[in-house]
């Protein structure tokens, strides 16, 4: 069981619904829905039963239940433990971000902390989202940049939004469908046209996978998924390999470097988005660097593509 697996569970026990629950979760309720569903297959059984519209733990559910608040507790400890033993280091910032916009220029960032404050050590890595969310209730880290959905155990400060894109090979026919649309900064691609076509994807409990896979489910469009990659840029790679389509952010695509071979465009109506967030532990008084990372962040994604 993993953190997040508590998490959800625990809140559907809670709210008795996946609305109320995702409410609170601050994801959608497909989402919720979707991910409980992925769980009860993965193990093979059935944790709630659905019925007069409430959902009700069943005994596996219950048993299910009860050693999530196990291990919501013991990370609670831990992490009010590792924060008191952390804090008497005071002089070092442990960053995680996950592949998007933050990503592409969080270095730059970090370079303004180290500039006022060149005492300060500041380490950085790169890992998924739902890692970062696990160090940080763990207390291995001190602040991450992440994608929603947020874990509501978390504190989170919104950082930017990026666009979400489609890239399509540029001999496909498909571009000369591409079109322009007031108000969006990208040209546009009808995401209907996008059916049975092969494209290389992440683990469908990526940020962006979900995103996505709302997407092309609100649309009544199935894609043909090729490769799996672990995060943006391996599944980019991925699909640069094979030509075949991907999607991706508009900040974290040009802060990595644009594939040349390729052509981007904006879906959805209005054009879909995906908010990046700072995130760190909650009740937890910010240092004047990680104030000043923040403020340097947004002001460089601000000025995006710069």
């Amino acid at each position: 069981m993993e953190c997040k697996d508590a998490d959800y569970v625990l809140a559907v026990a809670t709210y008795g619904s996946f609305s109320k629950a995702a409410d609170m979760l601050h994801i959608s309720q497909p989402a919720l829905s979707k991910y409980i569903k992925f769980l009860e297959e993965r193990e093979g059984i059935r944790l709630f039963d659905r019925e007069s519209g409430r959902l009700t733990p069943t005994e596996a559910g219950l048993i299910y239940i009860q050693h999530a608040e196990q291990i919501s507790s013991v990370k609670k400890d831990l992490a009010s433990r590792l924060n008191s033993l952390r804090n008497s280091l005071p002089g070092t910032i442990r960053l995680a971000c996950a592949s998007n916009g933050a990503s592409s220029r969080l270095s730059k960032a970090v370079e303004c902390v180290r500039s006022k404050y060149p005492g300060t050590e500041i380490y950085v890595s790169e890992v998924s989202s739902s890692v970062i969310e696990e160090m940080l209730l763990s207390g291995d880290l001190d602040a991450g940049f992440i994608s929603a959905p947020i874990n509501h155990e978390l504190e989170s400060e919104f950082i930017c939004d990026e666009y979400v894109l489609v890239g399509i090979p540029k001999d496909d026919e498909l571009n000369s469908h591409a079109y322009v649309e007031a108000g969006c900064p990208y040209k546009k691609i009808d995401i209907k046209l996008l059916q049975g076509r092969p494209y290389s994807t992440q683990p469908v409990t990526a940020r962006l996978r979900i995103v996505t896979d709302e997407l092309l489910s609100e649309n009544k469009v199935t894609m043909n998924p090729v490769l799996i990659g672990r995060d943006k840029m391996s599944s980019m790679l991925a699909a640069c390999s094979n030509n075949s389509y991907f999607f991706t952010t508009d900040k974290f695509l040009y802060g990595k470097g644009l594939p040349t071979a390729y052509n981007f465009y904006a879906v959805g109506t209005p054009a879909a988005k995906i908010s990046v967030y700072m995130v760190t532990r909650r009740n937890i008084n910010r240092s004047p660097e990680i104030k000043l990372l923040v403020q340097s962040l947004k002001k460089l994604l601000n000025n995006f593509p710069g």
